[in-house]
């Protein structure tokens, strides 16, 4: 069976559900979702690694205070931080502010701006913004 014939036969058993359905809007509709599948990895793709035993392990290594706890705030010696291994901005405000929307601050703290990369070993300033 050819290729075209395939395709026509799965484009009819869709007009059975829907009778208004055409090639345009299939495609339009796959190239959308394909589109957010991108943008969503792209946006939220660096994921911290440093959970639960791990993050206690690495705070330990590290020297860091107050991280027995997930999800506890670090007291940073000298307002500066040290980026760890699979941080973005969000996790580095997330384990220094203890709310990783702060990341806007520690951004803005480093002269960066929201989409650049920060990498395991650097040193940033940092800025918690207001308290709540």
């Amino acid at each position: 069976m050819k290729l075209n014939e395939t395709l026509n036969k799965i484009m009819e058993k869709i007009k059975e559900d829907n009778p208004k359905a055409n090639w345009g809007n299939l495609l339009t509709g796959v190239g959308i979702l394909v589109l957010i599948a991108f943008f969503s990895v792209w946006y939220f793709g660096k994921t911290s690694n440093d959970t639960g035993l791990n993050q206690i392990i690495n705070s330990v290594k590290n020297g860091t205070p107050n991280a027995e706890v997930k999800g506890a705030k670090e007291t940073p010696t000298m307002n500066k931080v040290e980026v760890l291994s699979g941080e973005g901005l969000w996790q580095v405000a997330e384990r220094v502010c203890g709310d990783g929307e702060k990341y806007n601050y520690m951004s803005l703290a480093n002269n960066l701006n929201l989409w650049s990369e920060v990498k395991a070993g650097q040193v940033l300033n940092v800025d918690c913004g207001p308290s709540n």
